[in-house]
């Protein structure tokens, strides 16, 4: 018979597995997922049961940083009906299985499960039926193919796909390994959530304040995720100051076949602009892209002073370094102001850069137990736009095996 382990949403199985063969699923949780949940079980022993659980609609942006998207669940569905039924069969389309999963009202689904099943069994006896799929094959022998097709499918592709319908988001996604830990295939060390270091992104930026802005703000604004990123540590001697030694390192990464997943950020500036576009045109290896701070409204109209005076003027793709992307007015006592500082003849334009931008820094990273009154709107669009080229690495990046 042997001990099961199961990662499910509210009652509905997602994917299960005995004594030593499962699935590691580590990579959806965070430390603090680790509790006791009162669990639907005829078992007395898991009345209260050791489990990692999140809800899904916080488990759904770790999914896309792993690369298990809903176009990637499409394609990967897609492959596996291909494999299992041959070119020259028709198969249930992604659509149709996505919009029954869908329709699944997971609070009324059994919680009860048999756990002895051979391949291809417990989709076919345990969540076909929980599903509703029947209706959907004419003979045995479609429905057994797609049996096949479903317990080679990812589970985190099923969640993303159930991600979809929005009743579902405040479900919990729980990995029950009580009973496993309690027969002793497993230690509740080896529960305790982590990534694999192949998960992790490096984000490499112009300066250490530019590193330590953003991690404070993935802290503050998306600690769901916060775990994915890591930075350059040195608090001294930051190798890549300035535009032209972080191009530089750049260039050094694609020559040496760097294997970590790694965003390069240039600054919004004339400087940035310039390096980024001639980078992006490089060669590089899926697992490296290159990126600027993006363009905001708010540094449309920002008080500049230089060659024409004191005028106000668009900052993006001049003088937007990551200071311009904090709160201009949280403890200030004057406007901030811009100053043109010199002219880049290769790009006909005058490069600018923020005045008392160490204050605006230290005001930023001095906020303690969140950030209520703190404008965070041009720092939101900054994480956007990191999460979104993560998320495109991930799915570019070869996948692991898991």
């Amino acid at each position: 018979m042997g001990t099961t382990i199961e990662l499910r949403l509210g009652n509905l199985s997602v994917d299960w597995g005995k004594n030593e063969f499962y699935t590691d699923h580590l990579s959806l949780f965070q430390e603090g997922d680790t509790r006791r949940l009162q669990l639907d079980r005829t078992d007395e022993d898991c009345d209260r049961g050791h489990s990692l659980a999140r809800r899904l609609r916080d488990v759904v942006p770790r999914l896309n940083l792993l690369g298990y998207t809903l176009d990637a669940a499409r394609e990967e569905y897609e492959s596996l009906m291909e494999r299992f039924t041959g070119e020259d069969r028709e198969v249930l389309p992604f659509a149709t299985f996505l919009n029954v999963l869908c329709a699944v009202d997971i609070g009324s689904v059994s919680a009860e499960y048999e756990d002895d099943h051979s391949f291809g069994e417990f989709f076919r006896e345990e969540i076909g039926p929980r599903l509703g799929v029947e209706d959907l094959f004419e003979n045995r022998s479609d429905a057994w193919d797609f049996a096949y097709t479903m317990e080679n499918f990812h589970p985190w592709h099923v969640l993303s796909m159930l991600a979809q319908n929005n009743a579902n988001l405040n479900i919990f996604v729980v990995w029950d390994y009580f009973r496993h830990l309690k027969a002793g295939w497993s230690t509740a060390e080896e529960f305790r959530p982590k990534l694999n270091p192949s998960d992790r992104f490096l984000l490499v930026t112009e300066g250490s304040s530019d590193s330590k802005v953003i991690r404070k703000a993935l802290e503050l604004l998306r600690p769901e995720i916060s775990d994915f990123f890591y930075f350059i540590d040195m608090e001294e001697g930051y190798p890549f100051s300035g535009s032209g030694n972080l191009a530089n390192f750049c260039r050094g990464l694609v020559k040496i076949g760097l294997q970590n997943k790694t965003i390069i950020l240039f600054d919004n500036d004339v400087e940035g602009v310039s390096k980024q576009a001639v980078l992006a045109a490089v060669d590089r290896p899926s697992n490296l892209e290159v990126m600027r701070l993006p363009d905001v409204p708010e540094l449309r109209n920002v008080k500049t002073v230089g060659p024409s005076g004191e005028v106000s003027d668009d900052i993006n793709g001049r003088a937007a370094s990551i200071e311009a992307y904090l709160d201009f007015e949280w403890n200030a006592d004057r406007p901030a102001i811009v100053r043109w500082t010199n002219f880049v003849e290769s790009q006909n334009a005058y490069q600018g850069a923020l005045e008392s931008k160490a204050f605006y820094v230290r005001e930023f990273l001095g906020l303690r137990g969140g950030c209520a009154g703190y404008n965070t709107s041009k720092l939101e669009t900054v994480l956007d736009s990191v999460v979104r080229i993560a998320g495109l690495i991930a799915r570019s990046y070869p996948a692991r095996s898991r």
